[in-house]
């Protein structure tokens, strides 16, 4: 039996089919940012304040990669390559700014270099990000037959990124500095807590194009590598790209359910339906935020921060007493009602005791589940 396919529409590089939970807290987090009025003139002088303050390389480099108010586009981008330039030149082997960098400038000539791709996998050699990046990087290099001949080709590449036993872009890392900087300037928790969640969601999987150029010579390596996010890549939507990579470069027949790896693919779809489900139920949809909704949105970031978001999203799925096959079940709109209506009782979601945010722990309140889209 043939999986229900994630993609509905194969031209397109992220899942369309079923509705994600990053949509709406993404709209949270931008319509709140501009409620605190962190936009225009007045905000980028800020921003450039704290840039040019920082000790922090990492957010001095997130900090100088926007859209300038009042400054031409081609005067914008030159000001910010040589700025991500100069970072890049200075790393002292910070991994989190090489991996930040590669992100940031994979699709920029200006500030584009395969030696910073280079130097992630010699820091991260067990991390496939690293070596994905690599291997768009050397596709794009000035003298790309030199290059690869140096470094290996994108098939080469894509392999090593697929054996590896993890995939990691580090925005955990990357929020936890990015908080840190942002609570020197705001005096609300919320608001620091806001806008590093905020800078830190921009960071998406690099490369994504290279598997969906339909060559044949990459289709293996790309689905393989798709199998790899899926399953060890540390953002939901990192496994959600993941999915939705290892189904497009899976032949026909591949991935049914009667075989090991659609049976691999079944497991790690219905993990994401499920956290899909339990994150969309339980965090806010729009502003105003009512105070109950503000602290569950500070301590999802904080506990995302503390624990990374795979183990925080599994926390936040187990506190509302609903299996993991319900839950997924229930984001596909296959269940109407998977527990009874009314309110769930509060049930905790510590943050470790080491840890140095375990004051800001609390009880986070299930919610009844919403009525599925008919």
């Amino acid at each position: 039996m043939r999986l229900e396919p994630l993609l509905h529409r194969k031209d397109a590089g992220l899942p369309a089919g079923p509705k994600h939970w990053q949509t709406a807290l993404t709209a949270v987090i931008l319509a709140l940012m501009s409620a605190l009025s962190l936009g225009g003139c007045a905000h980028q002088r800020r921003i450039d304040a704290l840039a040019a303050s920082t000790p922090d390389p990492l957010v001095r480099a997130v900090l100088t990669n926007y859209d300038r108010v009042g400054t031409p586009p081609d005067e914008a981008r030159a000001l910010r390559d040589a700025l991500l330039r100069g970072l890049g030149e200075r790393h002292n082997g910070d991994a989190d700014l090489l991996a930040y960098l590669n992100v940031a400038c994979a699709t920029e000539p200006g500030c584009f270099t395969v030696r910073w791709a280079q130097l992630w996998t010699e820091l991260e050699p067990d991390n496939g990000a690293a070596w994905l990046s690599l291997a768009d990087a050397v596709t794009h290099a000035p003298q790309p037959t030199a290059v690869q001949a140096s470094l290996g080709n994108a098939p080469a590449l894509l392999a090593k990124a697929a054996a590896s036993p993890r995939f990691d872009l580090r925005q955990t890392n990357i929020l936890r500095r990015l908080e840190q900087a942002f609570a020197t300037r705001h005096a609300s928790r919320l608001n620091s807590a806001i806008e590093a969640y905020g800078w830190a969601a921009a960071i998406n999987p690099p490369a994504v194009n290279l598997c969906l150029s339909g060559d044949v010579a990459l289709q293996t390596g790309c689905g393989r590598l798709g199998e790899l996010m899926a399953t060890r890549a540390t953002t939901v939507i990192d496994r959600t790209v993941g999915l939705a990579l290892w189904e497009r470069n899976t032949q026909a027949g591949g991935l049914d359910l009667d075989t090991a790896a659609g049976q691999r693919f079944a497991l790690a779809r219905e993990r994401i339906e499920a956290w899909s489900w339990a994150l969309a139920r339980d965090l806010p949809d729009l502003p105003p935020l009512s105070p109950e909704e503000r602290r569950r949105l500070v301590l999802w970031i904080d506990n995302v921060m503390t624990d990374g978001e795979i183990a925080a999203a599994d926390a936040l799925l187990d506190a509302t007493g609903v299996s993991r096959s319900q839950a997924a079940a229930y984001q596909r709109g296959t269940v109407r009602q998977v527990v009874a209506p009314g309110p769930m009782p509060s049930l905790p979601l510590p943050l470790p005791a080491s840890s140095p945010r375990a004051d800001r722990s609390g009880q986070v309140e299930a919610r009844p589940p919403r009525q599925p889209s008919r």
